[in-house]
């Protein structure tokens, strides 16, 4: 009977001779097969890791049969020939029977269940439908219900897309700020200007965020559209709002939104602007940029004989052009709202 180290230099010539190598002291193949061949008079040792792990699906036939050499021939336990090609017991023997007879010789991809309603196809279609509209599980039921005639178990939906990574803003536990104990009122342009997003219909059938600031006093507003919904993106529109208002913003009211914690109170700590958090559940606080997001959805997205082509030049007219009826507003634009407070009021002369 071969001796242990003839047979593990048996093992190592015919893996070596397989993958075209040398027998270097150390060497490592595209199949990462890493050898290290002890010299001298010391024991000789193979070390063979996860030479199959980068290959096929299947070890090749002449390796396999190999593997039931080193068992049948040599009567080394299946255990100890399984850790030398890197490979389980439980491929050892999903190969043996089939080499031998007793099971399929080509592989077979596992059968889906009859009751199974996530199937591939509908995978591929879930997968598009969220990466182009962003739909949560409940929306993407009905979704497929509506498109596809197969109705999927919310629950179900939403452990694929946790499986797949496609939640694209996992919620993330920040500091809960302090709210206002009472509504802020006001005086000069800038000091307190409110800030909300709402979804609004973007290019190629997606959906984008559109971040409106409107400053209490003059009613004038600014908006923008952006892909995302998380501080740094409302940082962003921050900068462009300070931009494009002829005043400074002091102050920015907002709700407990993550989007408007984290890095983005931090900025506006920084820079010396005020940051007043409404508290929950009170959305009239921010009535001011809440009614501003229904007069756009009036005005602008549901008015199919709209004159202005962009968010932009509706923006413009309704600053400039648009009369407002709110508090202190009197019909003016808010333009002229501005002008008003900007040029100083002379009191007329009084009489001896």
């Amino acid at each position: 009977m071969p001796s242990e180290s003839e047979i593990m230099d048996s093992t190592a010539a015919s893996i070596i001779s397989y993958f075209n190598i040398k027998c270097n002291p150390v060497y490592s193949s595209p199949y990462a097969v890493t050898i290290w061949h002890a010299k001298g008079d010391k024991e000789k040792l193979l070390n063979i890791t996860t030479y199959m792990k980068e290959s096929s699906r299947c070890a090749p036939r002449e390796i396999r049969f190999r593997w039931y050499r080193q068992v049948e021939a040599y009567g080394k336990p299946v255990p100890e020939v399984c850790d030398i090609f890197g490979i389980s017991r439980k491929t050892y023997y999903k190969w043996y029977r089939r080499d031998h007879g007793l099971g399929p010789s080509q592989y077979k991809a596992r059968a889906i269940h009859p009751h199974t309603k996530l199937t591939p196809e509908i995978k591929v279609a879930v997968v598009g439908a969220k990466l182009q509209l962003n739909y949560g599980p409940q929306k993407m039921h009905d979704y497929l219900i509506q498109r596809h005639g197969v109705s999927v178990c919310p629950s179900v939906l939403y452990r694929f897309f946790k499986k797949k990574r496609l939640i694209r803003k996992p919620q993330r536990k920040q500091r809960w700020y302090t709210p206002m104990k009472e509504p802020y009122r006001a005086s000069i342009p800038g000091e307190n200007v409110q800030l909300d997003v709402k979804y609004v219909p973007g290019r190629e059938s997606s959906w984008e965020y559109q971040y409106r600031f409107i400053d209490t006093v003059t009613n004038m507003q600014y908006a923008v559209d952006m892909e995302a919904k998380d501080a740094r993106a409302t940082i962003v529109a921050l900068r462009g709002a300070v931009r494009s208002l002829p005043f400074p913003v002091l102050g920015i009211q907002t709700d407990n939104g993550s989007e408007f914690r984290g890095v983005f109170h931090v900025y506006l700590v920084r820079h010396g602007i005020a940051h007043r958090y409404i508290p929950k559940r009170s959305a009239p606080w921010n009535g001011k940029v809440e009614r501003a997001n229904r007069s756009v959805d009036d005005e602008f997205y549901l008015n199919s004989n709209r004159p202005w082509n962009t968010l932009r030049e509706y923006t413009r007219w309704y600053n400039r052009e648009r009369p407002h009826l709110g508090r202190d507003m009197n019909g003016m634009t808010p333009h002229q709202k501005f002008l008003s407070l900007s040029t100083p009021q002379l009191s007329p002369l009084k009489g001896n």
